[in-house]
């Protein structure tokens, strides 16, 4: 169809000029719409790569502190093994047993514990003879189990010195005959997986926290004292952390803590027993797209009403055209084509 012939048929149909403006306007608005989800999925993906780099950056630092501490440790293990090490002075014998490594920030201190819980070597001289530490998770895994390696222990409060909570690394130290001996143990203070964290900016609603493979929360940011050392193994959010090496969650969840709505991004860190997560808040996430959406949304709300409302008017005019032209080319008391009609067919033939 020709521009005439579609004149021609608007000018026959004077219903059609609204009915495309109608179909016009909802087909905007539904651009509009897939162009706002799209610019949704968009912000949700962006936030969810900037988690996982965070969570890459956070899992590496603890990596590689574990890594370095682990070092140290073994150390400590082979320096105990040696008789003559326990023949040395007592000033001697800490140069041997400790590196610098173990007066590095956040280290509580670097102990060797006896066979009966007692502190046998203390990196800062701070050993207690009175008191026993054979109840620490940390001995009874290694008094127990040959194998066991590097240790993690959950947090506890030191009982030597300030009573601040810490975690523990530590490694079995046999005998020659390969029967338990001792236990090397570096105290890390809570502090640092708090300090870790703090550096980390997930807005004002957003989360980062450290929790071990068995639900223990080690740090969290926000900070709460009194969720430190407790259990989220119930959670739902944990569980499918636990389920899974590293991910995100593509549902939104809510948080069990706060009760804020937030995406998760997670890794276990390498080597050791640590879940690094980053959950920023959706509301965040999306609260410059809802604001664009807002704007958008209204101005296409409103163009579109006024091309539907203009798209109708033309088409009673044209119909108000229609009925004037039939009025002026029909008799009033007859119906039929008056003389006007007749001249126009006349000249037109």
């Amino acid at each position: 169809m020709n521009f005439a012939g579609a004149s021609r048929y608007v000018g026959n149909h004077p219903s059609f000029a609204g009915l495309a403006g109608s179909l016009v306007a909802v087909a905007m608005a539904g651009l509009t719409l897939l162009t706002l989800s799209s610019g949704r999925t968009d912000a949700l993906n962006y936030s969810r790569d900037t988690s996982q780099n965070l969570v890459a950056i956070i899992s590496t630092d603890l990596a590689r502190n574990v890594e370095i501490y682990d070092l140290s440790l073994q150390a400590m293990v082979d320096g105990a093994k040696d008789p003559v090490a326990w023949t040395l002075p007592l000033d001697v014998r800490r140069a041997v047993l400790f590196d610098r490594s173990t007066t590095a920030a956040y280290l509580g201190s670097a102990y060797v514990i006896g066979l009966t819980g007692e502190v046998v070597a203390s990196q800062r001289g701070d050993a207690n003879p009175t008191v026993r530490f054979a109840d620490r998770d940390y001995f009874l895994a290694h008094q127990q189990k040959p194998r066991s390696g590097l240790y993690f222990s959950h947090p506890f409060r030191s009982r030597l010195r300030d009573g601040k909570l810490s975690v523990g690394l530590s490694r079995r130290i046999d005998k020659a005959d390969g029967t338990f001996n001792d236990v090397a143990l570096l105290a890390i203070r809570m502090e640092y997986f708090q300090h870790l964290l703090d550096r980390i900016n997930t807005g004002k609603l957003g989360s980062v926290f450290i929790v071990m493979d068995d639900g223990t929360l080690l740090a969290r940011k926000p900070f709460s004292p009194r969720d430190i050392g407790t259990s989220i193994a119930k959670s739902p959010t944990y569980k499918v952390m636990a389920s899974h090496e590293s991910g995100s969650y593509e549902d939104e969840a809510i948080s069990t803590v706060d009760g804020v709505r937030r995406m998760y991004t997670y890794a276990h860190v390498p080597g050791t027993p640590l879940i690094a997560a980053v959950a920023p808040s959706v509301d965040e996430v999306l609260a410059p797209w809802q604001h664009c959406s807002r704007i958008t949304g209204v101005l296409t709300l409103a163009f579109g009403a006024v091309f539907v409302i203009v798209s109708w008017l033309f088409a009673f005019v044209l119909r108000a055209q229609d009925a004037l032209e039939r009025l002026a080319a029909t008799d009033p008391l007859t119906g039929l084509n008056n003389r006007r009609v007749l001249d126009k067919r006349l000249d037109e033939e």
